[in-house]
């Protein structure tokens, strides 16, 4: 099954909008799923990840029209490699006890987007390299 990347795109940034959301107004909620406490530091670093996911969810929605290029192929490659990162953060924090079961749920997310993302990328680099030397 292949998803294109405005699917993809669009997909993910209502799901960055969400954890902005999440993350900014009530951190708690995930938190608590995840068997971590809240306290005011981690409210801190909580509403700053929110940042981050209004940044990213405004960048794949003004990206989700964009035609394969260098810069949609980096894009691709860089949130892939983040879920991946997150994917395996969350798989291990849980093996070393220091959250619970329902950090699973966002594991299985962040591995369905590396995946997605990741074969996004790798079609666009085929597309660019057949295309030559003028790589837009």
């Amino acid at each position: 099954m292949t998803i294109r990347f405005k699917t993809a795109a669009l997909s993910a940034s209502a799901l960055c909008a969400t954890l902005f959301c999440v993350w900014m107004f009530a951190p708690s909620h995930l938190l608590q799923l995840w068997g971590v406490s809240y306290s005011e530091s981690v409210g801190i670093v909580a509403r700053r990840s929110g940042a981050l996911f209004a940044g990213l969810a405004l960048m794949l929605f003004m990206a989700s029209d964009v035609p394969a290029s260098m810069a949609r192929a980096g894009l691709c490659a860089g949130i892939a490699l983040s879920c991946a990162l997150l994917a395996a953060l969350g798989m291990f924090e849980f093996a070393e006890g220091r959250v619970a079961a329902g950090i699973g749920a966002a594991v299985v997310v962040e591995i369905a987007m590396a995946t997605v993302f990741a074969r996004i990328w790798r079609t666009d680099r085929a597309l660019l390299r057949r295309a030559g030397p003028r790589r837009v």
